[in-house]
């Protein structure tokens, strides 16, 4: 049983504060667009590889 109020998977949780939220998810989007893009074209070794 956990007593603590404080629940966190490492040590460096706190970083999590400091990630640029935009930029990931501007990044993410390409990414998106790229797996769509080769799943189009039927390639499939390539979107395995992208995700």
């Amino acid at each position: 049983m956990i007593t603590s109020s404080e629940v966190s998977a490492s040590p460096c949780s706190a970083q999590w504060q400091f990630i640029d939220r935009k930029t990931i998810e501007q990044q993410v989007l390409k990414l998106q667009k790229r797996i769509a893009k080769a799943t189009r074209e039927g390639r499939r070794g390539r979107v395995k590889a992208l995700q």
